[in-house]
């Protein structure tokens, strides 16, 4: 068991993975490569994780 409470479904650890990913790379050419891997025809269909990651530091910056 790995005593994780919640249940986790593959649709999140998507979002997960991929707004970390973003997180780290935030390069034109990296975004490309992760719309590729993602199946997404469209580089606007990859905005929701941009949205998140910006959000992430948003939330981040607060605390100070």
């Amino acid at each position: 068991m790995t005593g994780i409470k919640q249940k986790i479904l593959p649709h999140g650890l998507r979002h997960t993975s991929t707004t970390e990913y973003y997180k780290q790379v935030k390069q034109a050419k990296e975004i490309e490569i992760l719309r590729h891997i993602l199946g997404y025809s469209d580089i606007n269909s990859i905005t929701i994780y941009i949205t998140l990651a910006n959000t992430d530091v948003e939330n981040g910056m607060k605390s100070f």
